[in-house]
């Protein structure tokens, strides 16, 4: 017969749903920080000068296309912050009933990062394809990773 020492309790589960949502939200918080920094800063000097060199009609602009994706890393950096947040300070998951706050705010997020992912990125990409197109810019297949 099992002894009722080992039974978990509510509240023994609810304390270590606590310790486990705090470590996790301690890693995800400093996972996402990273990425929203890193984000920023990729933006800042990948992206902002490109459509520097463009207003300046400089001879040479170099297209980093993949850094456009970061567009959609903020808000869902966002979200993942806010719900290891939420699961410390609750001790249950972010699992919360429809069109309370924190589900409206959960699906605005998600949804914002989804459609900046399929409609904003591509978006830019062909918009700044097409500027740099109608103002004489031409690819450079000679151009490449030295060895």
């Amino acid at each position: 017969m099992r002894s009722h020492f080992y039974e978990p309790t509510s509240e023994r589960l609810s304390i270590r749903l606590r310790c486990v949502a705090a470590l996790f939200a301690f890693g995800m918080g400093m996972g996402m920080g990273m990425i929203g920094i890193f984000s920023v800063y990729f933006l800042m000097t990948q992206i902002y000068p490109l459509y520097a060199r463009l207003y300046r009609n400089d001879l040479v602009v170099e297209t980093p296309y993949l850094i456009f994706s970061l567009l959609m890393a903020p808000p869902a950096a966002t979200l993942f912050v806010v719900a290891g947040i939420s699961s410390v300070f609750t001790g249950r998951k972010f699992d919360h009933p429809k069109w309370s706050p924190l589900f409206k705010f959960s699906t605005l997020m998600l949804a914002t990062s989804a459609y900046t992912f399929i409609y904003i990125v591509p978006t830019v990409v062909t918009l700044t394809t097409a500027t740099l197109y109608f103002r004489g810019y031409a690819s450079c297949p000679e151009l490449g990773i030295s060895e």
